[in-house]
């Protein structure tokens, strides 16, 4: 006589059993890549601790390795640069191998968290300190200079919490190609602060080779881009939350077929990435964070002005790209 089960028939065990059925199988490739963003994103973090105690790597490096890796600090940024290249490997190959799952989902938003959010915050924390003088950065400084840098970075990784579960709750899952993001990604506002950090120490790497007249322009473009860092993280933070639309900038310009000024456009912006590596990236990141608040006012103007002021206006509904880009 055959036996039955117990809790064949119930529904809340036998969901547990399905759920747990799902979780012993894994796509093995994007979710490599995704915990290779999450390592980057903890050794950025260590290195910038190592600056911050003033352990420099004793390691003998080339002209061409102290040129790209002055400090600790520029590592750290490097390595965030390397955890981008890894969030956007992951949604490829989970697309390639067709292994996409909220599994995988979810733990690409936990590293982007690690990477994005925290690492560069606590960066611009450890440049502050070692920069500024008698003023510490912390949240009971009694500096406000300090106080208030510690908020503002406080709030820049809280920013980046909300934007990657809003992203996980609104976004669903769609063949098509997205033209556009809602609000900044938090990728791209790691990569802005990362860039402004890694300009920095290059400009400090001049300060110690060049001297004279140029040894005091250079000395105030440093001390602008530490000063800037803190309200570049609160705008950005806010910039994340927002509902401003963002180019995708590979679907709308690599993907399929594209004008001929495209290749041209791409040539010369590699052009004058092998001229000052460091500069271009910064502005690229600055053009790039800038472009959706300009184009959000210039929609914005023309609805005004047009005969059905909202027709320019976007939708509420998300409109973000399937990979995990948030």
């Amino acid at each position: 006589m055959e036996i039955l089960r117990t809790d064949d028939h119930d529904p809340k065990r036998s969901s547990h059993r399905r759920r747990r059925r799902r979780l012993r199988s894994i796509a093995m490739l994007p979710s490599m890549a995704t915990l290779g963003n999450l390592i980057c994103g903890f050794a950025a973090i260590h290195f910038a601790a190592m600056y911050l105690m003033g352990r420099e790597l004793s390691v003998e490096m080339g002209p061409m390795m102290a040129r790209f890796l002055p400090s600790n600090l520029a590592i750290a940024g490097y390595l965030i640069f390397l955890a981008m290249f890894f969030d956007a490997l992951d949604g490829q190959l989970a697309r390639l191998t067709r292994q996409s799952s909220e599994f995988g989902a979810q733990l690409d938003s936990l590293a982007d968290v690690v990477s994005f959010g925290v690492a560069p915050a606590f960066m611009v924390i450890c440049l502050l300190t070692r920069t500024l003088d008698g003023d510490t950065v912390h949240p009971v400084s009694q500096g406000f200079w300090g106080r208030a840098s510690w908020v503002m970075a406080a709030v820049y990784v809280a920013c980046a919490g909300l934007r990657l579960a809003r992203y996980n709750v609104e976004t669903a899952e769609q063949k098509s190609a997205h033209k556009s993001f809602r609000g900044l990604p938090t990728p791209a506002a790691g990569f802005t602060i990362c860039a402004l950090i890694v300009l920095h120490e290059d400009v400090l790497r001049l300060l110690g080779l060049e001297g004279g007249a140029q040894r005091t322009d250079l000395s105030w473009a440093s001390d602008a881009l530490v000063r800037s860092l803190p309200m570049t993280a609160l705008v950005l933070g806010l910039l994340m939350v927002s509902r401003i639309r963002y180019t995708h900038l590979a679907n709308a310009y690599l993907r399929g077929k594209r004008p001929f000024t495209n290749l041209v456009g791409a040539v010369f912006v590699a052009g004058v990435f092998l001229i000052r590596p460091q500069l271009t990236l910064s502005l690229l990141a600055v053009l790039f964070t800038a472009s959706g608040p300009f184009f959000h006012a210039v929609r914005r103007y023309r609805g005004t002005h047009a005969q059905h002021p909202h027709a320019d206006e976007p939708s509420d509904t998300p409109t973000l790209p399937s990979q995990r880009s948030a």
